[in-house]
Formats: C-alpha cells, structure tokens, sequence
C-alpha cells in the first residue's frame, strides 16, 4: 500500500510578559510590589510545508517447517520552513502583581529597535529504505531483523546574514529483536536498535555538528491473561545512551549563532510496568508506573556538567491508576470512574524544585441514548496547587501553576 501526506503550517505568536531578573531574586513584596522586573516582548512568525509519501510491502514465505514474515518499506519527505523571531529591547520597570494591567505593554513596531532578531529559512529532505524479516524457528521462537537506510539533506539560509549552509548524511540503523513465548498467554522479549540523529546547531566555524549517535536497549515480559486481548500486561527494564551531544560554549560565530561542540553524553534507563484492560466486561483498569534515572556521562556546558542530572525536570517515580464500572442495573447505562496521578519530585536547571505530589479525578457518565452520552467529570478534585514541570524554571521567571480543580460537563453524539 500506499500514503501520500501533504501539511502546511503557519504561525504568528506575539507575546509580552515581565520577568524578575535582579540576582538574588527577591521576589513579591507584601505590597505586591515584584522588583528587579524587566519587560519581555517577542514575537515568533513561522510558516512552512511538509509533504511526505510512503510505500509498504509485505510478503510471507515457509522454510524449515514454518511461516515466516518480510516487509519492505520507503519514504520520502520535503520539508520546508522559514522562521523569523524578534526580541525587542528590554526596559525595567517595578510593577504590581495585583494590579497590573496586560494593557501597559504596550504592542512595538517590529520592523524597527528590535534587540536582535534571526531569520532563518529551512529545507530538508529524507529519502528512507527499511527491510526486515520476522524469522519464526519453532513454534515459540521469533526473531525480528531489520535496518533502515537513509538519506538525509539539510539546507540552511541565513537571511539575516545572507549565509547558506547545505548539508548531506547517509545513516543506517539496525534493529534486532527476539521473542520467546513461555505459554500461548506470556512472552519474554529482548530488542537492540541503534540511534543516529542529525543535528542543526553550528560549531564555531558555522558548520552543523555530526550526528547525535547511540543504543537503545530494551528487555521485557508481556501477557495476555485471558488469551483474547481484554486484559494485558507488561513489564520492561529499558537503557538508552546518547553521544556526540551539543556542548554549549556559550558564545557566538562569525555567522551571529550559538556555538556547540558534539561531545556530550547522557544515559537514561529505568523501569515501565503496566496493565490495562478489562477485568470483567464492566469493570474497566488501568494501572502504570515508571522508575526513571538520567545523569551527563560527559560535560555538556557549565550548567550540565558530568554526572548530574540529565532531565532533572522528569520525575524519578510516575504512577497513574483509572478505573471505570458500568453499574449493573438500566442496561448499564451508568458509568462511574476515578483515577489519581502521583509524581515524585523534581527541580529544574537552576534547582528551583517541586515536590511530589498527586491528583485526583473522579467522574460519571449516563448513555441517554444509543447515540448520546452526558459525561460530568472532575480533575485534581483536592485543588492541590503546584507547578508545572519546566527545565528552565527560575525564581524569576517560567513558574507556572498546574491546573486547578475543575468540573466539565460533556455531551458526546455519534454520528451514524
């Protein structure tokens, strides 16, 4: 078979918001007062085109007494964007946290007195070949075998500086993977695939980094507990390690761009358990957790040096548990449900921190008709106040609350 995918996107976001940039971070004054503020005022304008096709085919053969399984598949995509971001000049002012007014930023002219600006377009094209075969030897035994080939093209114009900048790489990932069935119901599995990223970030000499490269290793167990797929469950131990990372040198090029070297390594492994579906035909559950740890095997910056914390914004523990029931009676028209999220803490580059918490959902459902369904459903029902995860929260800047208690009533038509 055969896709064709044509998308075409365009943007305009101007925005203004002040910020507290004094060094000690001060913060709110009992008056409401926040000192050491300075107004920030940007605008982002994008605009660009994707179109992407993709052929797929699929064969069988039997050899050794068994089935077994081939597939071939290409792709080919055309990227093109431009983008075009102004920052205006950035003025102090002591402003009223309880009284300010959006109105007083005024909107700028931004075709003159901008701070600085970029104005960059982009191309980029993708050819991509993958093969691979689904090798069956007994009855309980499958290896998976597959690579992909690909082609890639990246053209860049600067048209604030009128440099251009073309780039090309071949690249081929393997992937490897095998599964042994222990019943017709559970199954041990084990894959292998490799990473090979292309980078647009510019060294010093404006020429785009090589390659972010690397392993991604993941082994499991997975079951089928009633044989028909009602009820599954999984369980996986996962590491993935990264290299030739961009290491910031905190300065510009003779082309006006941030600098970088490719010489950063990280690793991130942890634990994902999960089970979902029904446990009877009207008693729906979802459970998952996740243990997840990352840290800078090499220095990637003054503010990512090794063996910290990669992704200090993601929490070292997730648990989500929902859970749904339709009642036994009036043809089990009624449905209720509730759930709760918990995440243990976390903090930010500049060590602003969140501790764990959790968030509670409950909600009911009545189906009127075979076609309607009224839905009334409440989040975070304890209005627990928190933070959202943000890598570059500050005391001055980027805190933003979760969102608060809610209760939202749907009405849900099917169309026939």
């Amino acid at each position: 078979n055969s896709k064709l995918n044509y998308v075409h996107a365009a943007s305009d976001e101007q925005f203004a918001f002040i910020s507290n940039t004094g060094g000690k971070f001060t913060g709110v004054e009992k008056s409401g007062e926040l000192n050491g503020t300075t107004e920030n005022i940007q605008r982002y304008k994008n605009h660009g085109n994707n179109i992407a096709w993709q052929n797929n085919l699929t064969g069988k053969f039997n050899a050794f007494g068994q089935q077994h399984d081939l597939f071939f598949t290409h792709s080919s995509s055309r990227e093109k964007s431009n983008s075009r971001n102004v920052w205006k000049d950035r003025a102090a002012h002591p402003y009223n946290i309880y009284t300010f007014d959006w109105k007083t930023l005024t909107k700028p002219d931004w075709e003159n007195n901008n701070k600085d600006y970029t104005d960059t377009g982009h191309a980029i094209t993708t050819h991509a070949f993958s093969a691979g075969a689904r090798i069956n030897p007994t009855e309980q035994l499958h290896i998976l075998a597959a690579a992909r080939f690909t082609y890639w093209h990246y053209d860049s114009e600067n048209h604030k500086t009128g440099k251009d900048s073309k780039y090309s790489k071949n690249m081929l990932v393997p992937y490897f993977g095998i599964t042994y069935d222990l019943t017709p119901k559970h199954s041990l599995y084990a894959s292998y695939t490799t990473i090979d990223k292309p980078q647009t970030v510019r060294d010093m000499n404006n020429h785009l980094l090589k390659p972010i490269t690397g392993t991604n290793y993941e082994i499991g167990w997975k079951a089928d507990w009633f044989g028909n797929g009602e009820l599954n469950s999984a369980l996986s131990i996962f590491r993935i390690e990264q290299k030739n990372r961009p290491f910031d040198l905190e300065t510009r090029n003779s082309a006006g761009e941030w600098t970088y070297l490719a010489q950063g390594k990280i690793r991130s492994q942890g634990i994902d358990a999960e089970i979902s579906g029904n446990l009877t035909p009207d008693w729906k559950l979802f459970a998952g957790y996740t243990y997840n740890t990352s840290k800078y095997l090499k220095n990637e910056g003054s503010r990512y040096p090794s063996g910290t914390n990669f992704s200090k914004h993601t929490p070292k523990h997730l648990a989500r548990l929902y859970s749904s029931y339709n009642l036994p009676y009036n043809d089990h028209k009624r449905t209720i449900s509730g759930g709760v999220r918990a995440q243990s803490e976390t903090n930010s580059l500049w060590n602003v921190g969140q501790g764990g918490y959790a968030l509670w959902d409950l909600g009911v459902k009545y189906d009127a008709t075979k076609d309607l369904s009224i839905s009334l459903v409440g989040s975070n029902l304890t209005d627990k106040r928190y933070y959202e995860n943000h890598r570059v929260r500050t005391m001055g800047i980027n805190n933003i609350y979760g969102e608060p208690r809610n209760v939202m009533l749907k009405f849900d038509w099917k169309l026939q």
